[in-house]
């Protein structure tokens, strides 16, 4: 059944696209210069524009911001953004958008990240690298109509170098404390019938405070404890990204890591815990141009599997999600653009966690361990949805208004709007 379905996703991606990939013609609000490398957006309105047209709050991070400023990883990218707060946990590390958890929606080349019933799988600490990076957008305020109900606070798009941006092969090898080891190697290939940029990387590194507990109970009947200390964890990503005769292109991205932490519940108590979460995504794209029309379809299928095994929770969850679009775009009295576009989502949930407990016999054991009993389930929806928003520029301010309908399996249908307003 799993093969007929990645079948026919990998068919239907044959002919749709993926339109938020920033490879449309740049919108002609942006004034370009030859020789000048200007930073554009495609997040904020599902095409190219510059960050001072587009209809947000909007905050580029370049390449050279990222080398200039050292960042390994997107967590400590956000952390010096307005507004973020990365909270600092053992299982990885959490987003907060002005307060809101669980609230932004973090997109790679425009394919939303897949994060599954557990919403709690972000690219924040080593499992993304930036050394593939071009720049990261950061659209501060809600993204709904646009993108859907994830992008409640906000929206990060992540977006990965291409041929390009390569001037010859690179290979680094980097060492560091907590015994970290890494080794990254880039290239391009380019020629009259495809341009590619690939990249893989492979890491290892300890967790800061890798020590934990052993309990045992010896022949008299006391308990004895004992320490060990937790594996190296192992990050292993590839990424590709290009285009075929400059008209179809496509965007991928593998990543696996085993996370290997300790946890510390306040009285001395250590245990170890171990997150596995493989992440696979491919989309295709296309756009066309017809006068003031602007035309773009996409298409990707993604796959995750998130396995937690601590001393409180153990579970297995896997998701498998196929998703279409097709948007249309039109420049109306010169300074307006209207935005229109439909989409349809599947997704395959097996292993959901539906809710957790713990057993009171765990309270009367000689050393209570309370572990936490796991109730999982498996589902399937699929969402159906309309959309548009219009936009007008006058002289120094600019305002938007757009609604969306979501037609859920599961859940009423349910109707979203947003409008603002943005003066330069």
């Amino acid at each position: 059944m799993k093969l007929r379905f990645f079948a026919q996703v990998c068919l239907v991606m044959m002919v749709f696209c993926n339109a938020a990939s920033a490879v449309q013609p740049v919108d002609d609000t942006m004034l370009m210069f030859v020789g000048q490398n200007l930073a554009v957006v495609t997040a904020a309105s599902r095409r190219p524009e510059s960050p001072s047209a587009a209809p947000a709050v909007v905050t580029v991070v370049t390449r050279r911001t990222i080398e200039q400023r050292g960042y390994r990883t997107l967590g400590e990218l956000l952390s010096f953004e307005s507004g973020f707060y990365i909270s600092q946990a053992a299982r990885g590390s959490m987003p907060y958008l002005r307060g809101l958890p669980e609230s932004i929606l973090f997109l790679y080349d425009g394919i939303p990240m897949p994060s599954g019933g557990t919403k709690s799988v972000y690219p924040l600490d080593h499992e993304l690298s930036l050394d593939s990076v071009k720049q990261v957008e950061i659209i501060r305020g809600p993204g709904s109509v646009l993108w859907g109900s994830d992008a409640f606070a906000g929206i990060v798009n992540i977006v990965p170098m291409d041929a390009d941006n390569m001037e010859q092969a690179t290979v680094k090898i980097f060492a560091g404390s907590n015994d970290e080891k890494s080794i990254y190697a880039a290239g391009a290939l380019e020629n009259k019938t495809i341009e590619t940029f690939l990249s893989a990387r492979k890491s290892a590194l300890k967790y800061p405070n890798p020590d934990y507990n052993i309990y045992s109970v010896n022949e008299a009947g006391a308990i004895e404890v004992s320490n060990q200390t937790v594996d190296s964890s192992n990050y292993v990503e590839v990424t590709a990204r290009g285009n075929i005769y400059d008209w179809l292109f496509f965007s991928g991205r593998f990543s696996d890591f085993t996370r290997h932490y300790t946890v510390e519940d306040g009285t001395g108590l250590k245990w170890k815990g171990t997150k596995e979460t493989p992440v696979s995504s491919m989309g295709l794209s296309t756009a066309i141009e017809k006068g003031r029309s602007h035309f773009a379809f996409s298409t990707y299928y993604q796959n995750l599997s998130f396995t937690l095994k601590d001393m409180n929770t153990q579970y297995q969850e896997t998701l498998d999600q196929f998703y279409g679009e097709a948007i249309w775009d039109r420049r109306i009295f010169k300074k307006g653009l209207l935005t229109a576009g439909t989409s349809y989502k599947e997704s395959k949930v097996t292993g959901a966690l539906a809710g957790t407990g713990f057993d009171p016999a765990d309270i009367i054991r000689p050393f209570p361990l309370f572990v936490q009993e796991v109730s999982q389930t498996d589902y399937n929806t699929r969402v159906k949805s309309i959309f548009t928003q219009y936009r007008h520029k006058l002289e120094d301010i600019a305002f938007w208004a757009g609604t969306r309908v979501d037609s859920h399996s599961a859940f009423s249908t349910h109707t979203s709007w947003s409008g603002g307003i943005n003066w330069n």
